[in-house]
């Protein structure tokens, strides 16, 4: 699975990261080049509610952008 991400003003390379996190349990870094991401198929990736959080590398460090929901699910 896919998506994309744009700014209003163009960034630099590596100034947006994106990471899936699961509450409590772990989180993975989301490669994005030129705008466009991907939520690997992992067989380790557990089915059920995740959160893919969109990251703006500022002078202070890190800062969470954005925070969507996304449901994992295989089997449909």
């Amino acid at each position: 699975t896919s998506f994309r991400v744009g700014s209003r003003q163009p960034l630099p390379a590596g100034f947006l990261k994106a990471t899936l996190e699961r509450e409590g349990r772990e989180s993975r870094h989301l490669p994005i080049t030129n705008g466009k991401g991907t939520i690997p198929d992992d067989p380790g990736l557990e089915d059920g509610a995740w959160k893919l959080v969109l990251w703006l590398e500022t002078v202070t460090g890190p800062r969470a952008v954005a925070t969507i929901a996304v449901q994992i699910d295989r089997a449909g």
